[in-house]
């Protein structure tokens, strides 16, 4: 502190740069014995100091008065737009049209200046006695930063090289010879979006517009930038001496169909569940009734409502609603228990660790609804004790795990459910057994925000919480991170709000529990190493992308707190969630997303992760190790699941029994990027197309169901269907239940090869308008057939 105080003014080393919005960034070596005692609290992780705008004249004062010299960012861009504005460029001797720079260092490889683009390309020079000579149009003057001496030139078109003036002043004025660019933004609440990029810009020009002004650092393979509002005219401003000007675009809405699609899938979820699926003996029932579109069977009013809407967009050839029919048949009644464990011998006990409590109903007095991580399936779900227990979160303890011997859960629907016979204990979880159930849950939040951002429905479950759910259903995926803290708070927010980035380098937004970032303050002020902190948060699939914010926003779970974390143990749970997300990952691949990470780097940390045996290496590959399992014991793993044969599999041991046992119903949920599908993708859609196109082709044979002759009908549809491939069924709605028979003698003879699709509406039958019902029947292998032809050709 003396030294600080003693110091001369204007002679120290350290620097303060007030970035406004009341900010100050302290340079180089700073540590908080530098500052001020009454400046230490104020002091952020990156060496920024935060304070309200009343302090900050008098806090530059104190700085300079402890040798601190202060630069304002404000003058810094009045004093750069001051000299661009006297630069001429008429006494660079020729008008300018391309500017290269050597970026390869052999003398020979150049990248030249798109007038349009404003970005560059490649260009060769070849080296001649007269110097230099561009192989691009004959007679355009180019400039030049020759590799040997890096000297500033300029080629006139006669073989004559020039010295010029800085670089700085050489690249403004080649953008300023250029025709005018127009650059878009597009605005988000109290940001703006701005792709800079691309452009190559000058060295002062892209130190304030990609590092200086953005609220996050223009790094990686981030392109666009996002800043405050209230710098428009200072970001409009500079790239004005570029020759560029700004246009505001809308900002992409997000799809409004799908929304209204997702709100009704999660209804639907909530009615299955509670209706049928809950309850283990009507679970085939529902199978049955979703495969057959047995609409008239459906109990619950709301819940056949959801179904009708659905089946008739399928029936109009929807692919979205084509996928999701066979979703709801094929994953949605997923539900693993304890007498699946006891039949495999791992006995029937399931560990968990509560990592969040539902606040407010039950006003202090414990909590029944929990949401909690169980390693051994990989899964984090909702489950209602019955029994009350402290909320451990608010009182900054341990939370408390369970050993569940009667349970059924349900992967899809979020869900797990005591079964009658035991009663769950509880005990309070150890740091290993927290860390443990974190691992099963790791993920990242630039795959996270892909997944939410392309509507990957298999990857999400029903988000059921019980105060959560007050504003309306949604779909909800909780993981663990790791991220690098970059701003503390973000305004424009009504809650705390953080900004981070991930271990590729892409910035997403936190929004913490509110009485945790109280709690958290303290440690936010210090640094924490390098900034690195390991936590959980919840993705929402509904409402998860918030309308004002620049980047993906993911909430806290609010029963796990932020926790310092080092670099190499945020590269190593990287590398397995990754292997993770796409069931196997080539090296390559993972080492171009990771360009910051060194070869050596990542071949040691791919050992250490293998060594903990969560990926298998196979030919320059990482397999997804589940549980631990054996290099050779994985391998024949993933071969029978991308063959097909996972039945057949014969696993030696208790990790690989588990995985036959329970993780294959629900891969799609793990892995996504190689089981799921997304709603927006039409790689993932694809085969719903072609059979659309086949449904649609093939029109197929029309019989109405009379009352007269009704055996008549099963003999007559099945030669059709057989002959045609395709037949369409027309009958009053109040006659359903002869359909209804019929389909069920229909799938009793030909098994999952029906395909069927269901149409509730209005329809002309002799010459009068009444509710009417038209099924349309298929072959699934006739189906396929085509679709194979149509691959192949």
């Amino acid at each position: 502190m003396a030294n600080a105080l003693n110091a001369k003014a204007g002679h120290r080393k350290l620097h303060a740069v007030e970035v406004r919005r009341c900010r100050i960034l302290l340079s180089l070596a700073c540590s908080p014995s530098d500052l001020p005692e009454h400046l230490r609290p104020y002091l952020q992780v990156g060496r920024e100091l935060v304070l309200p705008r009343s302090k900050i004249i008098d806090t530059l004062a104190a700085l300079e008065q402890c040798g601190f010299k202060v630069a304002s960012v404000d003058g810094r861009i009045k004093r750069l737009l001051e000299r661009t504005a006297s630069e001429n460029p008429a006494s660079l001797g020729v008008p300018l049209k391309y500017f290269l720079t050597n970026s390869d260092g052999d003398g020979r490889s150049f990248w030249i200046l798109d007038p349009v683009g404003r970005n560059t390309t490649r260009c060769v020079l070849a080296k001649e006695r007269s110097g230099y000579t561009a192989l691009i149009r004959s007679g355009s003057p180019v400039i030049v930063q020759t590799s040997e001496s890096r000297a500033l030139c300029i080629a006139d078109g006669t073989g004559t090289l020039k010295p010029l003036e800085t670089w700085q002043a050489t690249v403004a004025a080649a953008h300023r010879s250029c025709p005018v660019a127009t650059l878009n933004y597009v605005e988000a609440g109290e940001y703006l979006l701005l792709d800079v990029g691309h452009i190559w810009l000058p060295p002062y020009h892209r130190r304030l517009l990609q590092k200086v002004l953005p609220i996050a650092p223009v790094r990686g393979q981030l392109r666009e930038a996002a800043y405050y509002k209230a710098d428009k005219q200072a970001i409009a401003d500079l790239l004005g001496t570029l020759n560029i000007r700004l246009q505001a675009i809308p900002r992409p809405a997000a799809p409004q169909t799908y929304i209204e699609t997702l709100r009704l899938i999660a209804r639907l979820f909530k009615d299955a569940y509670s209706g049928y699926l809950k309850n283990q003996g009507r679970v085939d029932e529902f199978c049955k009734m979703i495969r057959l579109r047995l609409w008239g069977s459906v109990e619950h009013p709301r819940l056949k409502e959801t179904l009708q809407t659905i089946s008739n967009r399928a029936f109009q050839f929807d692919t979205t609603a084509l996928a999701i029919l066979g979703y709801l048949e094929e994953s949605l009644p997923v539900s693993i228990d304890w007498k699946m464990a006891q039949e495999i011998g791992s006995g029937p006990e399931l560990f968990g660790v509560a990592v969040e409590s539902s606040s407010g109903e039950f006003r202090g007095h414990g909590y029944k609804h929990h949401r909690a991580c169980f390693p051994e399936i990989g899964l984090t779900l909702g489950i209602h004790t019955g029994i009350p227990i402290a909320p451990w979160w608010r009182t900054g303890g341990p939370p408390p795990s369970f050993l569940l011997h009667h349970w059924r859960c349900y992967p899809f629907l979020g869900r797990l459910k005591l079964t009658p016979g035991g009663k769950p204990a509880y005990s309070i979880a150890t740091n290993d057994e927290i860390r443990l159930s974190k691992i099963a849950v790791l993920g990242i939040p630039s795959v996270e925000a892909q997944l939410r951002k392309e509507l990957w429905l298999s990857a999400f479950q029903l988000d059921l919480d019980p105060t959560r759910a007050k504003s309306g259903l949604d779909l909800s995926r909780e993981f663990a991170f790791y991220g690098k803290l970059s701003e503390k708070f973000l305004p424009g927010y009504a809650v705390p709000t953080s900004l981070f980035h991930d271990i590729f380098g892409n910035p997403f937004l936190f929004e913490w529990e509110p009485s945790a970032f109280e709690r958290s303050q303290q440690k936010l002020g210090g640094l924490w190493g390098d900034g690195w902190v390991y936590g959980m948060a919840r993705s929402r699939l509904i409402s998860g992308d918030s309308e004002i914010g620049p980047y993906p926003l993911f909430q806290m779970v609010a029963g796990v707190p932020l926790v310092p974390a080092s670099p190499e143990r945020a590269l190593r749970d990287a590398i397995a969630a990754m292997a993770k997300y796409a069931w196997e990952i080539s090296i390559d691949n993972l080492a171009g997303r990771l360009k910051g990470v060194s070869a050596q780097v990542l071949e040691e940390q791919i050992k250490r992760v293998a060594e903990e045996g969560r990926v298998a290496v196979l030919k320059q590959a990482l397999l997804f190790s589940p549980m631990g399992m054996g290099n050779v014991e994985c391998e024949s793993f993933h071969h029978a699941v991308n063959q097909n044969a996972l039945e057949k599999w014969q696993p030696t041991s208790k990790q690989g029994q588990i995985a036959k046992r329970f993780l294959g119903s629900y891969l799609s949920l793990i892995c996504p990027l190689q089981f799921g599908f997304a709603l927006t993708s039409q790689r993932e859609l694809r085969v719903w197309n072609y059979e659309r196109q086949y449904l649609r082709v093939n029109k197929g044979q029309i019989i109405f169901l009379s009352e007269r002759n009704e055996g008549e009908y099963l003999p007559k549809v099945r030669a059709a269907l057989a002959e045609e491939g395709v037949v369409r069924l027309l009958l009053p709605a109040a006659r359903f239940r002869t359909a209804q028979d019929l389909v069920f003698q229909l799938a009793a003879a030909m098994g999952n090869d029906l395909f069927t699709l269901r149409f509730d509406g209005p329809m002309q039958i002799f010459n009068r308008t009444q509710p009417g019902i038209t099924y349309l029947l298929a072959s699934r292998s006739n189906m396929m057939a085509a679709v194979l032809r149509r691959s192949w050709s």
